[in-house]
């Protein structure tokens, strides 16, 4: 088992905007039906994440240099 675990959480509504624009369409009926099954997925990572103390929530909206910052300011804390 990790001693740590990064979930890198974004907002399941960002996620399909950020695939609309890398598709440069609209969502077909089939991915956008699977919204749902997102939403339960990340709910189900953050139930786990807030019982495991080797989960580190990282807010996938912030710039990748901050997380990356974040990353191994954990990783020094915990070594």
């Amino acid at each position: 088992m990790p001693t740590i675990t990064f979930f890198i959480d974004i907002p399941v509504d960002e996620v399909v905007r950020r695939m609309s624009k890398v598709k440069k369409v609209e969502l077909d009926r089939i991915e956008s039906s699977k919204v749902d099954f997102y939403e339960r997925v990340r709910k189900g990572y953050l139930e786990l994440s807030s019982s495991e103390k080797r989960f580190k929530v990282l807010d996938g909206l912030l710039p990748i240099s901050k997380l990356h910052e974040q990353i191994v300011s954990e990783i020094n804390l915990r070594s």
